[in-house]
C-alpha cells in the first residue's frame, strides 16, 4: 500500500493554511495511509492524498467530523483548497475565485465543467482533516449562523506582509453564508482588526451603504491572533469599467465622513510617509518624489481639497454587482481623512496596469481644476509607499508604472488639459 508523503517543502503553504484553520486544537496527527488510527481524544488528523478506505476508517474509529480539500491549481503553486464533495458545494466553493483576466476566466470555466461532469480533483492534491467533535471554526460558524455542517472553500492569498487565508463558508446546498478571514502574518492580524473596525464603523454611521458593503458577524481574538467573520454579498463580479454604479457607490461612501482640508497639510502627510520610505528607492526615484511633492505644494498652497473615507483598494476584483447595485469588500486598507478622489484614481490605475485596459482621461467624472491634478500626484507617491509597504509579485513594475507616469506630468505639466494615465 502506497503511504501518504511527507509533506515536501512546496506544501508549506498548504500546511500554514491548514493549521490556521485547525485553530486552536490540542493536537495535529499527520497519519500514513497504513498507520494504526489514533484514539487519542481531541486530536486532528491529517492526511495528504487520502484514500476512500482510510476515510472510511477513521469513521469509524470515531472521527466523524471530516473535511477534504482539492488543492489548486496544484501543491507546487497552491491558491485555493476546493472542498471534494457534492456537485453543489464545490461549483459554489469554486465561486472563491473570481478571475478578470481572460486565462483566469477560461481556467475556471474549465473546473466548472469538470466538476459538473464529476471530478472530484486529483488524488495526488487532496487533504483530508477528521476531527471526533467539530472543529472550533466549524462550532463557531455553528453558534453564529445555526448551520450544523457548515462547508469550506479556502483562498490562501497574495499580499505577502498582510496575507490572509480566506475561508468561504457554505451550506449543504452550496448557498453561501458569508465569509471568514483568518491571518497568515502578523501584520495581516492587524490589518484585519482595522478592517473590522472599519465595516462596523460605516454599518453604524451611514445606514444607506449597509446594501453596498458585508455585515460583520463576528469578530475578536482567535487562537493567538484575530477572526473576522463577514456576510456575503451579490455573486456576479463587479465591471471593469468604471461607471455609474461606481459613482453611485462613492458618493454614499464620501457622506460617511467629510471634510475639506487645506492642501498644505495633505502634501505634508504624504511627504512625512514619503520620508519614511525614501531610503528603499534609488537617488534618481528620490528626486522625482521630492520634485513632486514641490508641484503638490505650488498647486496646492492656497485651496483645500475634499478628504473623507477611501476604500483604498477600489477596484474590480474587489466588487460584485447585483442589478445597478454595485458592492465592495477587502477593505483593510481603508484610510480616514484621505482626498475622497483616490479611490477614482486607484480604480482606473489597477484597471490600466493589471488588466491593461487603457483610460485615456478624468475629465468625465468632473476631474478638471488644478487642484485634482495635484491630489493625482500625492496618490502616485502614496501609491508607491503603499506598494512599498506590501510588497507582492508585482512590486517592481508598480513603482515603475508609478515613476513613469510622475515624470511624464512633471515634462507636460504646462500643456495637461484634464487628467490621463497612458
Amino acid at each position: 500500500m502506497t503511504s501518504c508523503p511527507t509533506p515536501a517543502p512546496t506544501d508549506g503553504e498548504v500546511r500554514r493554511a491548514i493549521d490556521v484553520f485547525i485553530g486552536p486544537a490540542p493536537q495535529r496527527l499527520i497519519i500514513r495511509q497504513e498507520s494504526v488510527i489514533p484514539l487519542d481524544r481531541g486530536s486532528v488528523v491529517i492526511c495528504f492524498s487520502p484514500s476512500r478506505s482510510l476515510q472510511r476508517s477513521l469513521i469509524r474509529a470515531g472521527y466523524p467530523y471530516s473535511c477534504e480539500f482539492s488543492v489548486l491549481p496544484n501543491p507546487e503553486q497552491p491558491r485555493w483548497l476546493l472542498p471534494v464533495g457534492s456537485v453543489p458545494t464545490m461549483l459554489s466553493g469554486l465561486g472563491i475565485y473570481t478571475p478578470f483576466a481572460r486565462r483566469g476566466r477560461l481556467l475556471k470555466a474549465s473546473l466548472a465543467g469538470a466538476i459538473a461532469f464529476g471530478w472530484k480533483g486529483w488524488s495526488r492534491t487532496k487533504v483530508l482533516l477528521a476531527a471526533d467533535k467539530p472543529l472550533p471554526l466549524q462550532a463557531m460558524v455553528t453558534e453564529v449562523t445555526g448551520e450544523q455542517r457548515p462547508v469550506f472553500a479556502m483562498s490562501l492569498g497574495q499580499r505577502e506582509r498582510f496575507r490572509a487565508l480566506t475561508v468561504q463558508i457554505m451550506r449543504p446546498t452550496g448557498g453561501v453564508l458569508g465569509y471568514i478571514k483568518l491571518p497568515l502574518t502578523d501584520a495581516a492580524t492587524q490589518s484585519l482588526r482595522h478592517e473590522a473596525k472599519v465595516l462596523t464603523w460605516l454599518w453604524n454611521k451611514v445606514p444607506r451603504i449597509r446594501g453596498h458593503i458585508p455585515q460583520v458577524l463576528h469578530s475578536g481574538e482567535w487562537n493567538g491572533g484575530f477572526v473576522l467573520f463577514q456576510s456575503s454579498g451579490p455573486r456576479k463580479r463587479g465591471p471593469n469599467g468604471f461607471g455609474r454604479m461606481h459613482t453611485q457607490f462613492l458618493e454614499n461612501l464620501w457622506q460617511a465622513q467629510s471634510v475639506a482640508k487645506p492642501g498644505p497639510v495633505l502634501v505634508e502627510k504624504v511627504a512625512a510617509r514619503w520620508r519614511e520610505i525614501e531610503p528603499q528607492l534609488e537617488t534618481e526615484w528620490r528626486n522625482l518624489g521630492q520634485a513632486a511633492l514641490r508641484e503638490a505644494g505650488l498647486q496646492l498652497e492656497r485651496t483645500t481639497v475634499s478628504c473623507g473615507v477611501m476604500h483604498g483598494d477600489f477596484a474590480p476584483w474587489n466588487t460584485r454587482q447585483q442589478d445597478d447595485r454595485l458592492f465592495a469588500f477587502d477593505w483593510e486598507s481603508a484610510r480616514f481623512d484621505v482626498p475622497t478622489l483616490w479611490d477614482v484614481f486607484h480604480f482606473k490605475e489597477q484597471v490600466t496596469f493589471l488588466l491593461e485596459r487603457k483610460t485615456t482621461c478624468y475629465a468625465p467624472f468632473g476631474l478638471t481644476r488644478t487642484a485634482d491634478n495635484a491630489s493625482l500626484l500625492l496618490y502616485r507617491l502614496h501609491s508607491v509607499c503603499e506598494a512599498l509597504e506590501q510588497g507582492g509579485p508585482y512590486l517592481l513594475q508598480k513603482i515603475n508604472h508609478q515613476k513613469r507616469q510622475i515624470s511624464h506630468y512633471l515634462q507636460h505639466k504646462s500643456s495637461a488639459h484634464c487628467l490621463t494615465i497612458n
